[in-house]
């Protein structure tokens, strides 16, 4: 990977992490690791909603019946 592409990737994850109000650091050299852990945290968050959604469907309609 060129050092502009590198570098390019480092800001596009130190922004996402800052929208997240996480602001410690990290270096180029560990954007493939951070960038993998953040989108982990994406998914799992992401389906962590999905099934809260889901559970409170499943509460109101007990609650119906």
């Amino acid at each position: 990977m060129t050092d502009f592409v590198a570098t390019q990737r480092y800001q596009a994850i130190r922004k996402q992490l800052d929208q997240l109000h996480y602001c410690l650091p990290f270096n180029v050299e560990s954007s493939a690791l951070v960038e993998r852990l953040l989108n982990d945290l994406l998914k799992t968050t992401e389906g962590y909603q999905k099934l809260k959604v889901q559970l409170d469907l499943v509460k109101h309609d007990e609650q119906l019946n």
